[in-house]
């Protein structure tokens, strides 16, 4: 995964959202839904396998997180944040 995924990984499992746009421009927002990152069609075709669609923006798919191998980073990274949140 490229640090651009990375970052995009974590800000959804923080809450945050992707916004789409007519020019295939897609926007990271956080939480609070400042603009965090812009990026292009390549980089979310790479990790559309782990959102979902949810009114219009696109979040992170706890269940396709869940069955993932416990070795991958994406599941890595949920346990950790989710046993932090204990």
């Amino acid at each position: 995964m490229t640090a651009l995924q990375k970052t995009i990984i974590q800000t959804l499992f923080e809450g945050g959202n992707i916004a789409a746009y007519p020019n295939y421009a897609f926007r990271l927002r956080d939480r609070k839904n400042s603009v965090v990152v812009k990026f292009y069609g390549n980089t979310f075709q790479s990790i559309k396998h782990v959102l979902r669609k949810q009114k219009g923006l696109y979040v992170i798919n706890k269940n396709a997180v869940r069955k993932f191998r416990k070795n991958t980073w994406i599941k890595k990274t949920y346990n950790q944040l989710r046993n932090a949140n204990i």
